[in-house]
This record gives structure tokens, sequence and C-alpha cells, in this order.
């Protein structure tokens, strides 16, 4: 990729100049650049180039021609570089350490407002049938008390584990998106219930309940996954036992696994085809799936024939191989049972059923360094080995 044609700037670009006469003159006049000579304007040849931080959020279309939120971000048809060195002000290292002390500060004081609020301070009079529904979706971090008559009763929410100063009751969309990666709190309300009533009758790896509510168990999961936290960091977190953590977050992992794997989530070909880039459509239209293969390391095992299957050579570490696929428009559509790491690509492809998921006409598209063309020889117009330069 070229180098931003913008002086002073060292990103590479990947934005063409305008084709209108008028718009390139504007452009040329705003990142003032000169010849060779420094007696004229300079000319942008074929490969000119400008990158995306001399523009600003109001400069790209927010919506597709569907009224969706865009894949590919594009430019308006009006829009020109503005953002510069010369143009915007330089921020000091030192401001940026204060910017970055004041949210600190600002998340710090919030949450310690959210801790200051005594759960079970304030009791709540409901009718007999919203009792019902309220029980039924936090009946392991509430108790139920009857007021002696037929249509009050009395929700009393237990002070054990939800009234830690950290739990997704508490926590802002901004520290969901952090400590989860879904974007906010709706998005995290979606991924519980598409696990289904199913999540508030698990049968626990521990047997013992955790006293913790169901959106908090799954938010102490997802935590783990994306952050990595140690699970005695975790209890103190939630105000919980280190051991209640493993026992919730083994439960989860066997839960979601077991829940998910049977959404067919393979997309059909016109699917494919419909979100696939323009270009790439152009170029590669039967391309159904673009794989490669991976591996992460995991913890050495204690028992030494797992210690030595797991162990890759090329990693030298312990790690575990998967095959993935993802489509032309960048979702992830295919992964494979996880393999110990001496597995090789070519044991993994043929145990794999990637096969048989594609159509004859289907090509499957993998970088020149992964050579298992000859699993495909069998069936016509199978493996497309892409040259990535």
């Amino acid at each position: 990729m070229p180098q931003c044609s913008v002086p002073g700037c060292s990103r590479q670009g990947s934005l063409t100049f305008p084709k209108s006469i008028e718009l390139r003159k504007r452009w040329l006049q705003a990142i003032k650049r000169l010849a060779d000579d420094k007696k004229a304007i300079w000319e942008p040849g074929q490969a000119a180039r400008v990158c995306h931080g001399h523009f600003d959020d109001n400069d790209y279309h927010s919506a597709n021609y569907y009224g969706g939120k865009p894949l590919n971000r594009r430019l308006k048809a009006d829009a020109v570089p503005h953002l510069f060195g010369w143009s915007t002000p330089k921020c000091s290292a030192a401001e940026r350490r204060r910017e970055r002390q004041q949210k600190r500060e600002e998340l710090q004081q919030q949450r310690t407002e959210h801790s200051l609020v005594e759960v079970g301070e304030e009791v709540e009079v409901i009718s007999g049938e919203a009792s019902e529904v309220l029980h039924e979706t936090t009946e392991d971090a509430c108790t139920h008390v009857s007021s002696g008559t037929q249509t009050d009763s009395i929700t009393v929410c237990s002070t054990v584990g939800d009234n830690s100063r950290f739990n997704i009751e508490n926590s802002t969309d901004e520290e969901i998106h952090y400590y989860t990666g879904l974007g906010d709190r709706s998005r995290f309300n979606l991924v519980l219930y598409s696990l289904g009533d199913a999540a508030y009758h698990l049968n626990y790896y521990k047997k013992a309940i955790p006293k913790i509510s169901i959106a908090n168990q799954l938010y102490l999961t997802l935590m783990k996954l994306r952050t990595g936290h140690p699970n005695r960091e975790l209890g103190f977190f939630f105000q919980i036992d280190e051991r209640a953590v493993a026992n919730i977050f083994i439960t989860w992992i066997n839960f979601m696994f077991h829940q998910w794997n049977e959404i067919d989530w393979w997309p059909s070909q016109e699917l494919v085809r419909y979100f696939a880039p323009t270009d790439f459509r152009a170029k590669f239209s039967k391309t159904r799936v673009i794989v490669d293969g991976t591996e992460f390391p995991i913890h050495k095992p204690k028992n030494p024939l797992p210690q030595q299957a797991s162990f890759s050579t090329y990693k030298n570490k312990n790690t575990m191989k998967i095959l993935v696929g993802s489509t032309p428009g960048g979702l992830a559509s295919y992964v494979s049972p996880a393999y110990c790491g001496s597995a090789s690509d070519r044991q993994i492809v043929e145990r794999s059923n990637l096969q048989s998921l594609c159509d004859p006409s289907d090509e499957i598209m993998a970088d020149k360094g992964f050579n298992q063309a000859q699993l495909f020889a069998g069936e016509a117009n199978k493996l497309l080995a892409a040259e990535m330069r």
C-alpha cells in the first residue's frame, strides 16, 4: 500500500484522488504539496493516495443504500481532506495523561456512587402477577415474602453477591463493551436471551448454586474470556469465592457450547454473495469461504501424554489448533473442532466437514502457504489458492 501523499504524514494511504477536476483542485489546495522544483503545485500520479486520518466521521456515509450500517467506509462525494498536522493543534503527552486520569476518576466516582446504594434498602410493593414474572427471571437473586394479602407481595433482593460494587446492573455501556466486547447493554441482553430458559435451570459443575444472578454469571464468563482475569481477581469483583468463579466459568462454557452448537450458522450462497465486497464479487464470484489454520497457546498439561500431544514445534509451546473460515464479507462462518498442537494442517482438513458444506460449484479460498490442494483433488472448483501479497 503506498504512503500517504500529504506532506509530513507517514501513514499508508488507500483513498484515491477524485476524478472531478474541480474537486481534485480542492484536494490539492488542501494538502498544500509542492512539486519537486518548489515552483508549482504537485500533480498526483495514478498511485497517489491519501489516508483516512485526514477526514473525520462527518466526511463518510453513515448508512448504505438499504439504510443499514455500511460494511466499508465510503467518502461522501464532496468530502475534502482537512485534518492536517499544521491545522490541528497537537495534544501534548501531559494533556493526554490528564485526560486519561480525568476519565479514570469519573469512572471510579460512578462506581463509588453505585456501591453506596444499599440493595434491599428500598422495598417495592408489586402485584401478585408481576411478582411471579419477576420471580421467574431473578429467582436466584431475590427472595419473595408474602405481605399477608392476596394481591400484594414484597420482593427483597438478596444482599449476598449482587450487592457488590461491580455487577451488570451497575455497569455502564462503556464498561460492558470493555469487559465483554459487546457494544452495549441491549446486546448483552440479546446474548442472554439467545440462551433461552435453560440458562435459569443449569446443572452446575460443582453442584453448588452460585450466589449471584444468572446475568452476572454470564457477565463473569464473558469477562474471563475477553480479559483473561484470574479467578481470584474475578472473585474480588463479584465478591464470591474463587472456587465459585471456577464453578460458574466451567458450567457456562459447556452450557454455551452445547446451546449455541444447535444453531446452523453456515450462510447460504445467496447471503455470501450478497454481502461480499463489490470488487471481490466481480473477481471471485464463486468463493464461498476463506479458510486458514490458526493455533493458540494453552497451559502446559500435567499429564505427560496430553503434554506431548499438544506441543507445537512451530510455536515451541503447548497449543491447540483449529481451522477457521470466514465469508468474503468478514463474517466468521466456520470453526472446526480444536486439535492438539502436534496435529498437522492436513489432518485437521481431512477431519473437517468443510467439503460437505460447500456446493460443487463453490470455491474455497486459502493463502498460498496453506497447501492442501491435494485434499480437494476429487472436487471440482473447490480450492482457490490466492497469493497474498
